[in-house]
């Protein structure tokens, strides 16, 4: 009896290792502002070889209201979308067109209106539905699910901010004081200069994300001959820039860093055409 109980068990064991979750769903930490949007990505993380999925994502309607989304970057995906089910209820599928994506991915970024009144922390979670995960054979795997925690920072840094993931772009100059004071009690900076330049960490709920001040290349908050230096240096491949500060060298804000920053960050220097 001892001997059947041993070999039950061990195969009881075995199977549990074989149908253990393949794939993982799960929601990335997210900044947004009060009375703005909130964006957030949808990722998935695999280690067998995925062709089509459906899930839901539910999150707070009574902070939250649905605006749009778009297809995340780097996957191959024939199809995708984002579309209500209910209230606080998203569903979200794909199918990759190549049936072989294997790896970590961005599937979708959800944008958010942030409601007025909302500080502080929200949660937003994906759903194991019967829509189902599917291997490249169209078969049907399990998946596990991670919520994510939202940030929502104050209304009053409205327009002075842009989120993108975990870059957080100023439109105006910092004191390191005064910024520190907009962020809220949940919300802390590193800085080293007095005034916030680009590279500081902002630490939200555990998460840690980074300031750019477009054109300040070497984190002191300011625009100037060091930085045009730096990022012609940069353009012709002669020094490697962290992301923030990588970042940015995007002067023009057009998405793109070439030579057209350097001539702007050069006008803007000089005062001439």
């Amino acid at each position: 009896m001892k001997k059947l109980i041993a070999t039950l068990t061990a195969l009881f064991l075995l199977c549990g290792t074989v149908t253990a979750a393949a794939s993982t769903v799960y929601i990335a930490p997210a900044l947004g502002i009060e009375g703005d949007t909130l964006t957030v990505a949808v990722c998935l993380n695999s280690d067998r070889l995925v062709s089509a999925g459906g899930f839901e994502i539910s999150y707070d309607s009574t902070k939250l209201s649905f605006l749009s989304y778009r297809k995340g970057d780097g996957f191959n995906t024939e199809y995708c979308t984002v579309s209500p089910v209910s209230n606080g209820i998203l569903r979200l599928s794909f199918t990759d067109s190549r049936n072989n994506f294997l790896g970590s991915v961005t599937l979708a970024h959800i944008t958010f209106k942030v409601k007025s009144g909302t500080n502080g922390t929200t949660e937003i979670t994906p759903l194991v539905t019967e829509y189902g995960m599917f291997d490249n054979y169209y078969i049907e795997m399990e998946y596990g699910v991670q919520g994510g925690t939202a940030y929502i920072l104050p209304q009053i840094l409205k327009g002075d901010i842009e989120i993108n993931g975990q870059l957080i772009y100023l439109n105006r100059r910092y004191a390191a004081a005064e910024f520190a004071q907009r962020l809220g009690k949940h919300a802390s900076i590193k800085e080293n200069y007095g005034y916030i330049g680009s590279g500081c960490t902002v630490s939200c709920n555990g998460n840690k994300y980074y300031t750019v001040v477009r054109g300040d290349t070497n984190g002191d908050s300011l625009v100037n001959t060091v930085d045009y230096l730096s990022l012609r240096a940069y353009l012709c491949g002669a020094i490697s820039l962290s992301k923030a500060y990588a970042a940015a060298t995007d002067f023009n804000c057009d998405g793109v860093v070439s030579t057209a920053d350097l001539l702007n960050m050069r006008t803007t220097l000089t005062g001439t055409e």
